[in-house]
């Protein structure tokens, strides 16, 4: 049971770092790839800039759920073999 409680724990902190990756970084991101993108008069390197920026962010963001995914799995896993009694 200490097990299926730590990764309970672990899988909790991936899902609070995946929200805050979504509410912190994906919106901030996005907005700025949107104003370089409607703001055809800007230059190639903020464009470049925003679009990496948005890619990165997209990675943070794609690890933190992979890793929130994986933990739900292991606990999944090991609830089913947990002791009922």
């Amino acid at each position: 049971m200490t097990n299926l409680h730590q990764m309970t724990i672990q899988t909790e902190d991936a899902s609070r770092l995946f929200q805050k990756v979504l509410a912190e970084e994906v919106e901030p991101s996005i907005k700025e790839l949107s104003n370089a993108l409607l703001h055809a008069h800007g230059s190639r390197t903020e464009l470049e800039s925003a679009v990496n920026s948005f890619e990165a962010t997209l990675q943070r963001m794609r690890a933190a759920h992979s890793a929130m995914k994986a933990g739900v799995v292991h606990v999944k896993e090991a609830g089913e073999r947990a002791p009922t009694h």
